[in-house]
């Protein structure tokens, strides 16, 4: 789950989905003009938590700042659906319309909290 401030401070949790990883950077397919990007764009501070679907109690944090940046070959949203979804599962995914820019939100994470049962 990625949390973000809105404008007037509020907490916005953006929900579950596939979260890759480059190195020690976390990659987060999306779409322009997402309200998780839109706020990734405008202050780049978030906080992204990951659950354990086995350990329950096991829910690292990491807190730091994100870039947004053009997911030209969609690259991470592709490899995510073949290692969740199966072999070939990357196919089902058409390119978008021309009016839909694939992003990349990149977390760099320098800072990692919360409780884990290791």
């Amino acid at each position: 789950m990625a949390a973000r401030a809105e404008k007037v401070g509020d907490d916005n949790s953006a929900g579950e989905g596939w979260v890759a990883r480059d190195g020690d950077d976390l990659l987060l397919p999306s779409a322009a003009g997402r309200r998780k990007v839109s706020n990734v764009e405008r202050d780049a501070r978030v906080s992204l938590t990951v659950h354990d679907r086995v350990i329950l109690l096991r829910c690292p944090e990491a807190r730091d700042t994100a870039a947004v940046s053009e997911d030209r070959g969609r690259m991470p949203a592709i490899a995510l659906a073949e290692r969740y979804e199966g072999p070939g599962a990357g196919e089902k995914y058409p390119e978008p319309p021309p009016e839909v820019v694939r992003v990349v939100v990149r977390i760099t994470p320098q800072r990692l909290v919360g409780a884990t049962a290791d």
